[in-house]
């Protein structure tokens, strides 16, 4: 249905698929971060799924102070994917303690992307409760949703830019007229 619907329901339909996801794999948290237009480094939650709770996210994130190893990762198109904070690499200490601090045990994330142009942020899933291996097949079940969202988000924002130019060549022309 993503294709057919209308921007403004976009958001309300990401939330809804992440929730029906979450369940059918047994997660207990997503977020969908998108990069700040006018400051890259930041990135702002539009979407979270969290039932259990947990400490509070921050609306706002600074991926470079926060996140360093994972947004280099996810800015060069890789998708980030641990059973456990213990497999991350030592220049990932940062990003091993912030996913400590808010309670996660295993996660995948995946940059969302469309056809080779830019990062329009990332989607995370993960497990709170336990440690999990991450099969390929989950991955490229996952992998397919975050490509449907990266699709209807890139759409959203086209149709956003669409109506503003649109506003804009209609304040031009009356005020030539």
């Amino acid at each position: 249905t993503f294709p057919r619907l209308p921007a403004g329901a976009v958001g309300g339909a990401i939330a809804a698929t992440r929730r029906r996801v979450c369940g059918i794999f047994g997660l207990q948290l997503s977020v969908l971060w998108q990069w700040a237009v006018a400051s890259p480094r930041y990135l702002t939650i539009t979407h979270l799924y969290r039932p259990l709770g947990g400490p509070p996210l921050p609306e706002r994130i600074d991926s470079e102070e926060m996140y360093p190893w994972s947004r280099l990762e996810v800015l060069a198109g890789r998708e980030v994917c641990f059973s456990s904070t213990r497999e991350l690499p030592p220049e990932a200490a940062q990003d091993r303690a912030a996913q400590e601090h808010f309670g996660v045990r295993s996660w995948v994330t995946f940059p969302l992307t469309t056809g080779g142009g830019p990062t329009l942020g990332a989607v995370s899933f993960a497990d709170m409760l336990e440690e999990r291996a991450w099969p390929e097949t989950t991955r490229r079940r996952l992998r397919l949703v975050a490509e449907i969202f990266a699709a209807a988000l890139d759409r959203k924002r086209a149709d956003q830019e669409l109506r503003e130019g649109e506003a804009r060549l209609q304040l031009a022309a009356e005020a030539a007229g």
